[in-house]
């Protein structure tokens, strides 16, 4: 139903910072005390998220299991870096499962011509966006960031996805 989110956390001064700047910095209303933005769920998405909440946990071990096969099917193949999985005492949300190709476009433009659906999110990087150009500190290259923009690739996955489908990705990625 659209875009939402949510912090989890056992550090009361984080959480009493997440609260403020949700809405509008404010701790007492119409006072801001930090900057802020208004980051408030509408009630018909809160009721539905409320309802999909329950399947949560079930849909995240899909989506890991998925992951896990891609990682496991594409290391395999030397041209192709993979996401890492998990973090110390984090555990991934695997909202997209990005690689990293130095021909990434070219592989977009094949997948794409098969029929799987690949994307690019975030093209550019944030610093060189017209928006935050007045807040950069010096024209200096981001190298890394710059490589790895011109590098990422969004492969398909949510928790309805099968193996089999992973599979296809991956013997398609492999032919190319």
């Amino acid at each position: 139903m659209g875009d939402a989110g949510a912090l989890v956390t056992d550090d009361s001064a984080l959480a009493e910072q997440a609260r403020k700047r949700r809405q509008y910095g404010w701790n007492k209303r119409y006072v801001s005390e930090v900057e802020g933005v208004n980051s408030r769920l509408d009630e018909m998405q809160a009721a539905i998220l409320r309802v999909k909440l329950a399947t949560l946990d079930k849909c995240q071990r899909a989506r890991r299991k998925l992951a896990l096969h891609y990682n496991e099917r594409l290391a395999e193949m030397g041209a192709i870096a993979t996401p890492p999985v998990e973090r110390s005492n984090t555990k991934h949300g695997w909202h997209l499962y990005v690689i990293r190709s130095s021909r990434r476009d070219s592989l977009q433009s094949f997948l794409s011509s098969k029929g799987v659906p690949v994307a690019v999110h975030y093209p550019a990087a944030l610093h060189l966006q017209p928006a935050y150009a007045a807040k950069a500190l010096a024209p200096v290259p981001l190298i890394e960031t710059e490589r790895a923009v011109a590098e990422v690739l969004t492969l398909p996955l949510h928790p309805y996805l099968s193996k089999e489908a992973v599979d296809t990705v991956c013997d398609l990625i492999e032919s190319f």
